[in-house]
């Protein structure tokens, strides 16, 4: 139910709707290159919503407290056996966080990685700045 409430297709507008609407556009992106459309799951996106919380305060790919990224993913109990993460500041919207990962070619990559069938969006906002993550698994 939570994956099909998140892959809606209708433009949502409140910052509670980002993730959502992030969805929405990189599965417009993976249709224009033929591949199928991101899932989500609860465990999946509580993960990225942690990430987004921990890159206000130190913008990496290593966690606080040390360890790679995908240990947030065990942390959540997300089964996987490939993952990765796109990460960014300051865009106001979603359509500029999507199009600055468009135009990126690690990030693309990631975003078109037919390996990678499950996303999770993760969104914080710290100090009037928005923080965004994608955590993407098999």
């Amino acid at each position: 139910m939570y994956a099909n409430y998140l892959s809606m297709t209708q433009t949502s507008t409140g910052v509670e709707n980002y993730p959502r609407e992030v969805l929405r556009l990189v599965n417009i992106e993976r249709a224009k290159a033929g591949l199928p459309a991101f899932t989500t799951t609860q465990p999946l996106t509580s993960a990225a919503d942690k990430r987004a919380k921990e890159i206000t305060s130190a913008f990496s790919h290593t966690r606080p407290n040390g360890s790679n990224f995908f240990t947030v993913l065990r942390e959540y109990g997300v089964p996987f056996r490939t993952s990765g993460e796109n990460i960014a500041y300051g865009q106001k919207t979603p359509q500029q966080v999507v199009s600055t990962w468009m135009g990126s070619p690690g990030h693309r990559r990631n975003i078109l990685n037919p390996r990678f069938t499950k996303i999770g969006i993760g969104f914080a906002q710290s100090k009037g700045r928005n923080y965004w993550t994608q955590e993407f698994t098999n």
